[in-house]
C-alpha cells in the first residue's frame, strides 16, 4: 500500500500527533504496542507541542530584542528607553528525551510489521494515500540570489516543505565545492570570500537536508558576481 509521508510542517505535525495518539490508544494492543510506549508517545506529543509553541515565542522575543538593541545602539538620544524584552524560560511539561520524531517513526514501523496491520488501519491513522509519492530525487531546492555590498550575497531558497537545505559554493572555474552549512530559513546572507575584496564570480548549489544531513540531488548551479 502507498505510504503517506509524515507532515513536514510542525503545525501540521501537531494535528497529526494528536490524532495519532487517539487511535494508538484504541488499537495498540492488537498492533503489538505496549501501554508504556503509548504513554511515551503521549509525553513526547506534549513536549513537541510545547517546544513548537515555545520556539514561536522565542522568535518573537528575539525580534523584539533586535529592535531593542538597534534602538539602544543607534536610536535617537531623545527617544524613551524601550522595554527590555524578556526571553521565556524553558519548562517542558514532561522530561525531554531526544528523538521525538525518530521515536514516532519507530512506533509506526512496529505497527506496520504487525500481522493485524491493514489498509483500513493505515487510512484511520492517516498513513495511507491513494497517490504514490513522487520520486524524492526529482525534487530539488530552487535557489535565487543577488550581490550585496561589502562582498556579501543574499540567497533565497524554496525547500518545498522540507527540513532545510545544505549549501555549497565554489569560485567559478574551480572543481572543488566548499560547504557553507545547513539553513532552514530563507533568505540568508553570507560572505563567500574572494581576494582583497575584489569582485569575484561564485557558484552555489544546494541539496535538501533530512535529520541535518544532506540528501537527494543537487539544485541547478546559481552564479553570482560579488561587489566591493
Amino acid at each position: 500500500m502507498p505510504d503517506k509521508p509524515l507532515p513536514r510542517v510542525e503545525a501540521e505535525l501537531v494535528v497529526f500527533l494528536h490524532s495519532f495518539n487517539v487511535r494508538l490508544a484504541t488499537h495498540h494492543v492488537k498492533l503489538g504496542i505496549s501501554a508504556e510506549e503509548v504513554a511515551t508517545m503521549q509525553s513526547n506529543t506534549d513536549n513537541f507541542v510545547y517546544l513548537v509553541n515555545l520556539s514561536r515565542r522565542v522568535q518573537d522575543t528575539r525580534d523584539a530584542f533586535s529592535r531593542f538593541k538597534d534602538t539602544a545602539l543607534y536610536g535617537d538620544m531623545n527617544e524613551p528607553t524601550p522595554p527590555i524584552p524578556v526571553f521565556p524560560s524553558v519548562a517542558p511539561p514532561e522530561t525531554i528525551s531526544p528523538g521525538i520524531i525518530p521515536y514516532l517513526k519507530m512506533i509506526i514501523r512496529k505497527m506496520k510489521s504487525s500481522l493485524n496491520w491493514t489498509q483500513q488501519l493505515a487510512e484511520e491513522f492517516g498513513l495511507w494515500t491513494d497517490h504514490p509519492s513522487p520520486n524524492p530525487a526529482s525534487i530539488v531546492p530552487l535557489l535565487s540570489g543577488s550581490a550585496l555590498p561589502m562582498g556579501e550575497v543574499g540567497i533565497k531558497f524554496r525547500k518545498y516543505r522540507r527540513e532545510g537545505i545544505h549549501l555549497e559554493q565554489r569560485l567559478k572555474g574551480e572543481q572543488t565545492w566548499t560547504s557553507r552549512g545547513n539553513f532552514t530559513r530563507s533568505p540568508i546572507v553570507i560572505a563567500p570570500g574572494g581576494k582583497n575584496g575584489d569582485p569575484a564570480a561564485f557558484e552555489f548549489r544546494a541539496r535538501f537536508t533530512e535529520d541535518d544531513k544532506p540528501v537527494g540531488n543537487f539544485s541547478t548551479v546559481m552564479s553570482i558576481v560579488t561587489t566591493p
